[in-house]
């Protein structure tokens, strides 16, 4: 029975108008099944916070580019408009918050090869890195907006900002020992890429991206008097 289903299946699928039927409705049903997997109830129950709170990001990023870029300035304001306001200060916790938001999805706890879909271990990874420059930016938002920490600023913030880094690598390190089953693979030893995809070009995306965790850090610890860098370095975990 088994052997003559397979015949007919095979049958109908060199079939050239059954082929054509069968593309026609695949093709028909991936536009709905496209917006059935992007609107759904699972995004808190229908309300689409999360939706939201990603275009709310997306727009952000967009225009705090535009003006670290235009050069345009305003007084009591950094490159990027932000400044000791709290309109500042809610508008980057929107992006943690985005980033908390996530976790109301079901994803897979291991990672499926050759599919880009998110899993457990690479969410938290990056709700973790996330949290890190959201912190340091709290406290150079603190310092700017209450005019330091004493006579020793300077100080408390990089203590501050070196505790945020240890706390995060234990932090990776503890949602590595839990989520990870598979000890013997890494985050980006086995990154799925496209299908033909150069040696070369795998081996300088993961090189760069090593290259982009140091630069990230170096900014998280860079005491300079903006705020703007501790929040663009966001969007790379959130795009």
């Amino acid at each position: 029975a088994t052997a003559r289903l397979r015949t007919i299946e095979m049958a109908n699928s060199e079939c050239p108008a059954s082929r054509k039927a069968s593309e026609g409705s695949i093709g028909t049903s991936t536009g709905k099944g496209v917006l059935s997997r992007l609107f759904t109830k699972e995004d808190f129950g229908g309300y689409h916070l999360h939706k939201i709170l990603g275009i709310f990001a997306l727009l952000q990023y967009a225009a705090r580019m535009g003006f670290v870029f235009s050069g345009w300035r305003l007084p009591d304001r950094d490159q990027a408009w932000l400044g000791p306001g709290y309109d500042t200060l809610i508008c980057v916790w929107l992006l943690a918050l985005l980033q908390l938001s996530s976790f109301i999805f079901h994803v897979p706890r291991n990672r499926i090869l050759g599919s880009p879909m998110i899993w457990q271990e690479w969410r938290m990874h990056n709700l973790i890195f996330v949290m890190r420059h959201v912190f340091v930016f709290t406290v150079r938002w603190y310092q700017w907006r209450s005019g330091g920490f004493g006579s020793h600023g300077n100080s408390i913030c990089i203590l501050l900002a070196y505790g945020a880094l240890f706390a995060q690598l234990y932090t990776v390190d503890l949602a590595t020992h839990h989520l990870r089953e598979d000890k013997h693979e890494s985050l980006t030893a086995t990154w799925p890429f496209w299908r033909g995809c150069p040696a070369w070009t795998e081996s300088f995306i993961k090189f760069y991206y090593t290259i982009a965790q140091f630069q990230a850090t170096t900014l998280m610890l860079d005491m300079s008097p903006w705020l703007f860098m501790n929040v663009l370095v966001i969007f790379p975990f959130q795009w």
